[in-house]
């Protein structure tokens, strides 16, 4: 899953401690994975995982990783309704033990937006 485009794999833990080297040209039009807590099954060919020193790297070079609260609200919120089952329920169990640090993260922005949403 490191450094691939995503959408294979597990729970999405753990990837950032393997090494692997890409090329910087397969970032063109990707965007950095948020972190090694989001589902890679939410993920499409438009993420890139990365380990934790290339995040660094990266991050001094300008390139953007999406916001894990954008992530959450773009790749499952948004779609729940067309996401398998299954594939939902992980990760809404993924995302749950987050909610209390995404709402600190964003004033309570990530609350508000949880609350209107039909569930």
């Amino acid at each position: 899953p490191d450094g691939g485009g995503g959408g294979e794999g597990g729970g999405g833990r753990g990837g950032e401690d393997k090494k692997v080297l890409f090329p910087l040209g397969q970032l063109n039009g990707k965007t950095m994975a948020p972190s090694s807590l989001v589902s890679t099954k939410l993920m499409d060919s438009s993420f890139v995982r990365v380990t934790l020193q290339t995040r660094r790297l990266l991050q001094e070079l300008q390139i953007p990783a999406m916001a894990e609260t954008t992530f959450y609200q773009r790749r499952l919120f948004d779609r729940i309704s067309e996401i398998p089952g299954d594939v939902a329920a992980d990760a809404l169990l993924e995302v749950l033990p987050q909610l209390p640090r995404l709402s600190r993260e964003t004033d309570g922005k990530f609350k508000t937006y949880l609350r209107m949403q039909a569930f």
